[in-house]
């Protein structure tokens, strides 16, 4: 799948909610770890720029991880899980935005600029419902505000990826890696002088 796609297709698991009897059946960590591997090959195989994003992504699914058990979450996790989620959006966009600048796309450059404060905006409101000022107008201003993200990543052209490099290492002798090629045999017996009297002397091969 191409890398935006995998990412916005992990933020979509990590933005909806489907419990039953209190247990989250789409885990978060699920999405988060689809979010860490799309970065990784971005990171690698396009530009670096996604690199900062991956390490806050990877911060995320460890803290996500926690969902697993059945336990409440202490307020700094929940704390810690909210800034991190705004963190990694606002590096995904200022990476698309540096990529797509660089590659003359000036329009998804200006879209993602707009999704950078979009996020920060839609954290700003978050903390204002969690200080006691919570409407359902501002859960669902939230909520739009993620998924005209996930949406603007889908539409997003992604850069091309470099080949993956190879290190240099043991690798299997060609007549192993070639099926069907017989291995070669050993000449047996002693070597036979093909010049002169076999002494070694010059003009002897041996």
């Amino acid at each position: 799948m191409q890398p935006y796609k995998s990412i916005a297709l992990g933020l979509l698991v990590v933005s909806v909610d489907l419990t039953l009897n209190g247990f989250d059946l789409i885990v978060d960590a699920l999405g988060w770890f689809l979010v860490v591997v799309a970065l990784d090959r971005l990171g690698r195989q396009a530009h670096p720029a996604f690199l900062p994003a991956r390490a806050a992504a990877v911060v995320a699914a460890g803290i996500s991880l926690m969902e697993v058990f059945p336990i409440s979450l202490p307020p700094l996790a929940l704390l810690l899980l909210g800034l991190t989620d705004a963190v990694v959006l606002v590096l995904i966009a200022v990476a698309v935005m540096k990529v797509a600048g660089e590659h003359g796309d000036a329009a998804t450059a200006s879209r993602f600029n707009v999704q950078r404060w979009v996020v920060i905006a839609a954290e700003v409101v978050g903390w204002v419902a969690l200080a006691g000022v919570a409407s359902v107008l501002l859960v669902v201003l939230v909520l739009l505000a993620r998924l005209w993200y996930i949406v603007e990543l889908f539409r997003a052209p992604a850069p091309a990826l470099r080949a993956p490099e190879v290190s240099p290492g043991w690798s299997w002798p060609a007549w192993r890696r070639s099926r069907g090629t017989a291995r070669p045999r050993r000449s047996s017996g002693r070597r036979r002088a093909c010049g002169g009297s076999g002494t070694g002397a010059p003009g002897t091969c041996r």
